[in-house]
């Protein structure tokens, strides 16, 4: 009887509250516990778990890291697409960023804080040609541009 689940490692970079930055590899399931298909990196991370096991890239290490700790993620796959609307976040660490919903929402609830107040603590935007999950809780501010 085989017991190892087979997983999708998926390179990104994680930036943590204590300034420690680097590349690591996720590991992604193979099948969606919430649809169709792979599991993505935004369902993973807002998955309610605390502890993220990790992969340094540079040594092979695992670490598990503290999602608390998170302040983003990056992905280092390009995207061809390009966000309808630019939010600036102000985030803890004094970084400031210019991103965009990755999703377009409902005309209904297009608003920069509808999107902030989504239930999920990682929110998918687009940065330049990436996929950034922002952790809500390291945000200061958001503005619209």
């Amino acid at each position: 009887m085989d017991l190892v689940i087979p997983k999708t490692a998926v390179l990104v970079d994680i930036v943590q509250a204590d300034r420690e930055c680097g590349e690591f590899y996720l590991f992604l399931n193979q099948v969606s516990p919430l649809r169709n298909g792979p599991q993505t990196l935004e369902e993973f991370l807002n998955s309610q778990q605390l502890f993220i096991p990790a992969k340094r890239a540079l040594d092979g290490r695992f670490q598990i890291v503290n999602g608390r700790n998170i302040i983003y993620i990056r992905e280092k796959e390009a995207v061809g697409e390009q966000p309808l609307m630019l939010i600036q976040v102000e985030l803890r660490n004094q970084e400031t960023l210019l991103v965009g919903p990755y999703e377009p929402m409902p005309a209904a609830n297009a608003r920069p804080i509808d999107f902030l107040n989504s239930p999920h603590v990682f929110l998918a935007f687009i940065q330049g040609q990436t996929r950034i999950y922002i952790n809500k809780n390291h945000i200061l501010r958001a503005g619209e541009q």
